[in-house]
């Protein structure tokens, strides 16, 4: 039907702003676009439960909808084990069985075994 909208099938969360690299070809931070500046370095937990909310009802507006998830930044490991941890529970519990797929979009420069070891878990 005209009008309507598709539904969402995956979402890329920036969920830190810095990152731990300087790649001349970055586009955020290495463009001409400097509004990185004036926004929070990262997502708080308030706002991660408004964003799992929202689309959490969408996908109840379209029963048995799911949606995947990417952790993106900068880069998300910046975070720490413990936020990251609870940003995935709360993703978890708020999505539910609407979640689709959850990952992780990493430079890798931080993993070691303890951040395997979080992931595997």
């Amino acid at each position: 039907a005209a009008g309507v909208l598709p539904p969402v099938t995956g979402v890329v969360l920036k969920v830190v702003a810095p990152c731990n690299l300087d790649c001349r070809y970055c586009y955020v931070y290495n463009g001409h676009d400097a509004t990185w500046r004036d926004r929070p370095a990262v997502m708080d937990e308030a706002m991660a439960r408004q964003v799992v909310t929202r689309l959490a009802r969408h996908c109840d507006t379209r029963p048995g909808h799911r949606i995947g998830i990417c952790l993106h930044g900068g880069e998300p490991l910046l975070l720490g084990r413990r936020r990251f941890r609870r940003l995935v529970e709360v993703i978890r519990e708020g999505m539910g069985d609407r979640l689709a797929t959850l990952n992780v979009q990493t430079n890798a420069v931080l993993l070691d075994r303890a951040w395997a070891e979080l992931f595997a878990g």
